[in-house]
């Protein structure tokens, strides 16, 4: 046992839909810039479960935050995409 964040499970399943649909590098350092915007704007939500129990409290969360999560990304990629911080 041990805990995770929800929210950030939430966010890494679908950081590489989000930066493909809004045509922002996909190299690491702007996935991360993304990940973090993202993430910095949404309120964390642990859990203290098994694996199977995670699963069970991921696809909970994902409907009941799949629009912020969303919108956190969606504004996150805009910003790296105008802003890119690679070489």
């Amino acid at each position: 046992m041990g805990y995770r964040n929800v929210t950030e499970e939430i966010v890494l399943m679908n950081v590489d839909k989000v930066i493909s649909d809004i045509g922002c590098c996909n190299c690491e350092s702007c996935k991360t810039d993304v990940i973090t915007y993202a993430l910095n704007r949404l309120p964390p939500r642990y859990v203290s479960s098994s694996k199977g129990e995670l699963i069970s409290e991921i696809e909970a969360h994902i409907y009941q935050n799949a629009t912020d999560t969303i919108f956190a990304l969606t504004e996150g990629a805009v910003l790296v995409k105008a802003n890119p911080k690679h070489k």
